[in-house]
């Protein structure tokens, strides 16, 4: 007969799997939000280039600004990620430590 060790606990507890679907759905979300905006800036450059070589102001055009604004987009949606990571994915983590006797 197997002995259960420490990892088949953890990962046959139920906020194990929580924290597994949790995070799971948090990456998938903001991966696929990330990537339509960076398609749908390649889309918009390949069928309307017109669009993105507008002058806005002086001679910075349309595309520099949206070009700009998907990389603070990418910081904001980080900054998303690392706010879940601390304030949930962490105390989940922790009460799955405390319930299984885990260090790892």
């Amino acid at each position: 007969m197997k002995k259960k060790t420490n990892k088949n606990k953890k990962l046959e507890n139920s906020a194990f799997q929580e924290l597994y679907n949790r995070r799971k759905a948090i990456t998938f979300t903001l991966t696929l939000f990330i990537v339509g905006i960076y398609v749908a800036y390649i889309l918009i450059n390949a069928f309307d280039r017109e669009l993105l070589v507008r002058k806005i102001s002086g001679g910075i055009t349309l595309g520099i600004y949206i070009g700009i604004g998907i990389i603070i987009i990418g910081w904001i949606t980080t900054g998303v990620y690392v706010w879940w990571a601390n304030n949930k994915y962490d105390s989940l983590l922790d009460r799955i430590k405390r319930t299984t006797g885990g260090h790892s």
